[in-house]
């Protein structure tokens, strides 16, 4: 039975796929591509280094057993799936480690879990290198803008279903489907698969890094469907029971304020596999222990002074004896005394059998952790932290206001080499390898050398 549908009624709807029906590759600065071919980059580094995870193994060898007409790879191996669970296995590699962008508003998202869906729909498609860059910016910029117009998470859902929306639109790009198809994509995709708050509640599972990947395999079935003429519920924003209804009555399309900019720009990459508001406290430290060579065995007491949110999210009940890598990992305490132990916090130093050393247990009881309302009125624009560290003999006081990968103080192409450099045994030449590929991929016909790296890389982690 041919049923009517009303998706165009649906305001905002029709904005994010009339934005993404008319973005084109001209339309985007050269600043901001230099910006997505390093998202790019990173996402496929800390995908790669996630790939030693036996949870990441599982994934991949269960995501190989799914096989169609059309397969595409699975980032850093030589196995393929189906373009829908090549998509979840990218996008959950890259998101397992914690170590992927961020961007922080009304929600928060790490955008960069879209990469692992657009690498896979690009190469199922055929797509040219500046078509990955295109659906690249463009999902960052869908989901960026809807996490400015209202969360998620402050009613009981996930943050990665803005993911829901930015995977079919930018997978539905690669795949030419038209503004009607992805309103269809869109609808289907956001309707269907809303997922709970209950994936980032203690204790915390393998889920909570398999999340996005999820999204972005619902999101590749929704494009997947739209182009072959199924249609989506109407008014998927706006309608009785719709997103509106989840998130905030009255969302204003004209809010998104889409083609102002774009978001990925203002996203922020992560030196260290943590929790995002813990990194200014990392750079703290390091600085101070730069300046003045300190020995951690004269430590007598740390103080740490924060915003709100840091503290609920990362040194509340249960941060100052963690018991798995998802809860080190947002340990400010953890993070602090294990950083000022070993001079660095990586995979390694997360791992469940360090957790309980006597060295990095008593490190952290001398941490005490206390609010600044004026860092917190500042939020948003800096992520303030001030560490104070008494020893035996003297009293030190550092600040950091914009840790290393934000925005305004930014990694570059070596430091997200060396994230892979300093965490594992591969070799120089197949980072630059990799960072060559992505570098000149505006004029590569196809992603093949990406994925080739990729893939050597993946034998030497």
């Amino acid at each position: 039975m041919s049923t009517s549908n009303s998706s165009a009624n649906d305001d905002l709807v029709d904005a994010l796929c009339s934005f993404a029906t008319e973005l084109s590759y001209e339309d985007i600065p050269p600043e901001t591509i230099e910006t997505a071919k390093l998202r790019l980059f990173d996402s496929v580094a800390v995908g790669l280094m996630a790939l030693k995870e036996e949870p990441v193994q599982r994934l991949v060898s269960h995501a190989a057993t799914k096989s169609s007409t059309e397969n595409a790879s699975i980032l850093g191996t030589d196995q393929t799936a189906s373009l829908e669970y090549a998509a979840f296995s990218n996008a959950g590699m890259i998101r397992y480690l914690d170590w992927n962008d961020t961007y922080l508003t009304a929600e928060a998202a790490h955008p960069s879990g879209n990469v692992g869906a657009i690498l896979a729909a690009g190469e199922v498609n055929e797509s040219n290198g500046r078509d990955i860059l295109l659906a690249t910016v463009l999902a960052y910029e869908i989901q960026c803008r809807l996490c400015d117009l209202a969360s998620f998470t402050g009613n009981g859902f996930d943050h990665v279903n803005y993911g829901l929306a930015s995977i079919p639109l930018a997978v539905g790009k690669l795949m030419n489907l038209s503004k009607k198809q992805l309103k269809e994509a869109v609808s289907i995709s956001l309707t269907g698969h809303l997922g709970l708050l209950q994936a980032r509640q203690a204790p915390l599972s393998e889920w909570k890094s398999f999340a996005f990947g999820n999204v972005a395999r619902n999101g590749v079935v929704a494009a997947e469907l739209a182009q072959s003429g199924i249609r989506g519920p109407s008014q998927v924003f706006t309608g009785t029971y719709g997103i509106d209804s989840v998130v905030d009555p009255g969302l204003n399309p004209a809010d998104l304020a889409l083609s102002d900019g774009f978001l990925i720009d203002k996203t922020h990459l992560k030196r260290y596999p943590i929790c995002h508001h813990i990194l200014a406290g990392i750079d703290c430290v390091t600085d101070i222990v730069e300046e003045t060579g300190l020995d951690p065995t004269d430590i007598r007491s740390i103080d740490v002074d924060t915003y709100d949110i840091a503290i609920r999210a990362t040194a509340g009940s249960g941060r100052w004896r963690p018991t798995t890598r998802g809860t080190a990992d947002h340990s400010l305490p953890y993070c602090l005394a294990r950083t000022l132990i070993d001079g660095t916090i990586g995979p390694d130093e997360l791992d469940e059998s360090r957790l309980e050393e006597d060295d990095v247990v008593a490190l952290m009881d001398t941490i005490e952790v206390h609010h600044d309302e004026s860092f917190t009125e500042r939020y948003g624009d800096t992520f303030s932290h001030r560490v104070t560290i008494e020893t035996t003999t003297d009293e030190v006081e550092h600040r950091v206001d914009y840790p290393q990968g934000h925005f305004k103080n930014p990694l570059k192409t070596q430091d997200v080499a060396d994230k892979v450099l300093n965490h594992s045994h591969c070799s120089p030449t197949a980072v630059d390898d990799l960072r060559t590929a992505i570098e000149e991929i505006d004029s590569a016909t196809d992603i093949s050398d990406v994925l080739r790296s990729a893939a050597r890389i993946g034998q030497q982690i």
